[in-house]
């Protein structure tokens, strides 16, 4: 219905393009534009069509303050980048680290190679686009893990990376992608899809614009943008009986209903898999939530699915202050037709007058009842009976970083210049930091101290950032990479390419 309401006007004009994450600096600048400027886009919801960004930067005023232009060209820049061929080698000490918006999640070496997009090239239609990405790197969870069958080796030395073919027709973008997602306002953790896990390659339909709706009765949405996915797990098997080749399916609407507002719904469903039911019929069980949360045996066996759902929202003070305020509530149960049992997360952020500088201060709660108010539940969240290695991709948590049963709080800086990022990070693992590893008995885990650093720096066509993550725990046991101390130490190369 929405996408009807866009207008012919945006089916007629807007090519394939495609997903576009921004550089951590990136999504800075962009969201100065919306709260100072007026920039008409959700920015909550990652990726996002290349396409419908450029969009929203040329409808900005043309006559913006300095330090706003700025921003708006250096926006351009980092989506002319995005579209160009690049290679990437990080080199990096085996330690865990908590996991943010743009970070590296493998503990560990690698190297990735993209090609440029194809749009633009000679007799390529508007209509298409595509770009190829190849990441080499170390197996993405502990080489403590007990995989003596060959069935569950996790060494997967290669992935897609930042790939996608992507056809646009009436409005929507239809894409066969390998992107990562970050669904949620928070800059250090995302309840429900985050920066933590290898990228799923999936299936997928995206609105190619995000305009407002013309049609009268729908211009109060404002600017707003959806996407729905499809991917078939490679996740390779930790614990006995668990239904390997499962299907994950994303669906995330987001929109801002007034210039300071955002507004985020996001829903998750786990189905399918080796030993489980499967098929259309089944999804669409999961999809209508039919037969979820079984109270029996006869129930448990046709349970379609594991699902989490909730929602987020921005608000921004307003032009007058350079600050906002965020939260996101993500439910592990259903009550009714509605999530229940939420995880919590709750954010403060601000920025300097020139924008050069960005503050921000973030706690979240993965226990289940992890919002004011309500009394938390362990060994809930992130779990499910049926999938019995959880909420996870490549063993790795697909939402927060940090695992079930966890608070953690971070103080976050970023600047401009050098693209400069400190965090320092206090609070409690409840089960394992990154991944999940079932086969230890006492993985390391209790109160967490954290701190990391990295700077960016310029050196003709490459960009080198020097980065280390400093990390203690208090208890569990020291196996294999899996330490109560860690000291991650690294450095990125990136070469832009002709």
């Amino acid at each position: 219905m929405l996408c009807g309401a866009a207008g012919i006007e945006v089916r007629a004009a807007t090519p394939a393009s495609l997903p576009y994450v921004p550089s951590v600096s990136a999504r800075h600048h962009l969201q100065r534009l919306a709260d100072e400027a007026g920039l008409a886009l959700p920015l909550t919801q990652w990726p996002l069509p290349a396409q419908a960004v450029r969009e929203a930067l040329d409808e900005l005023p043309t006559d913006l303050p300095d330090a706003l232009a700025a921003a708006r060209d250096a926006l351009r820049r980092d989506l002319a980048r995005a579209a160009q061929a690049d290679a990437s080698l990080q080199l990096r000490s085996r330690k865990e680290a908590p996991v943010g918006f743009g970070d590296n999640y493998t503990p560990g070496t690698t190297a990735a190679l993209h090609t440029s997009a194809l749009s633009g090239a000679a007799g390529m239609p508007s209509w298409l686009d595509a770009r190829l990405g190849v990441r080499i790197e170390q197996a993405p969870v502990s080489d403590a893990l007990d995989l003596s069958a060959p069935a569950t080796t996790t060494r997967a030395p290669w992935r897609l990376d930042d790939s996608a073919l992507v056809a646009q027709a009436l409005g929507l973008n239809l894409q066969l992608s390998a992107t990562p997602h970050w669904w949620g306002p928070g800059w250090q953790s995302s309840l429900i899809l985050g920066n933590n896990t290898p990228q799923w390659i999936a299936f997928g339909v995206q609105r190619a614009s995000a305009r407002a709706p013309t049609t009268p009765w729908l211009a109060w949405v404002g600017p707003w943008s959806f996407e729905f996915f499809v991917a078939k797990a490679r996740d390779p098997a930790v614990v006995a009986q668990q239904p390997t080749g499962f299907l994950m399916s994303g669906l995330r609407l987001s929109f801002k209903p007034h210039p300071q507002v955002e507004v985020g719904l996001s829903r998750t469903i786990q189905t399918d898999g080796e030993g489980r039911p499967g098929g259309v019929r089944n999804f669409l069980r999961a999809f209508f939530g039919t037969g979820l949360n079984a109270d029996t045996a006869a129930q448990a066996a046709v349970d379609p699915a594991n699902e989490m759902a909730g929602y987020d929202l921005r608000v921004s003070c307003g032009r007058a202050r350079r600050c906002a305020f965020y939260g996101q509530m993500i439910g592990e149960d259903q009550a009714g037709i509605l999530p229940s049992k939420f995880l919590g997360l709750f954010g403060v952020e601000a920025w300097s007058a020139d924008g050069a500088q960005r503050w921000y201060a973030e706690y979240a709660n993965t226990y289940c009842g992890g919002v004011p108010g309500k009394h938390t539940e362990g060994n809930c969240a992130y779990r499910n009976g049926h999938y019995q290695q959880g909420y996870t991709n490549g063993t790795r948590w697909s939402g927060a970083s940090q695992g079930p049963d966890s608070r953690l709080l971070t103080l976050g800086w970023l600047s401009e210049e050098g693209e400069q990022l400190l965090r320092a990070h206090i609070g409690r693992v409840g089960v394992s930091l990154g991944a999940y590893v079932p086969g230890i008995a006492d993985p390391p885990h209790g109160k967490l101290l954290g701190l990391q650093a990295q700077r960016s720096y310029a050196l003709g066509p490459i960009t080198l950032t020097p980065a280390f993550a400093w990390t203690q725990l208090s208890q569990g046991a020291d196996v294999g990479s899996l330490r109560r101390r860690n000291l991650q130490l690294g450095v990125q190369a990136q070469w832009s390419l002709p």
